[in-house]
């Protein structure tokens, strides 16, 4: 059995919590973001939203060492 793939890393800056920050309810519809791609191209959510199915997967301590 061959398994082959490819990983597409996602990165972003984390900013502080503001006091405009809100919390979102399980089953709210996410709020647009950008992120940088592996070949530094913006992407946003709004770009996949209406056309495709989204699925957003967070893994906050994922390649942290925490």
């Amino acid at each position: 059995m061959v398994a082959a793939g490819r990983i597409i890393a996602y990165s972003f800056t984390i900013n502080p919590v503001s006091e405009d920050s809100v919390n979102i309810d399980v089953g709210a519809k996410a709020p647009d973001f950008t992120l940088k791609s592996d070949q530094n191209q913006d992407i946003s959510l709004a770009s996949y939203c209406g056309s495709k199915i989204t699925i957003l997967a967070f893994f906050p301590f994922a390649f942290t060492g925490g």
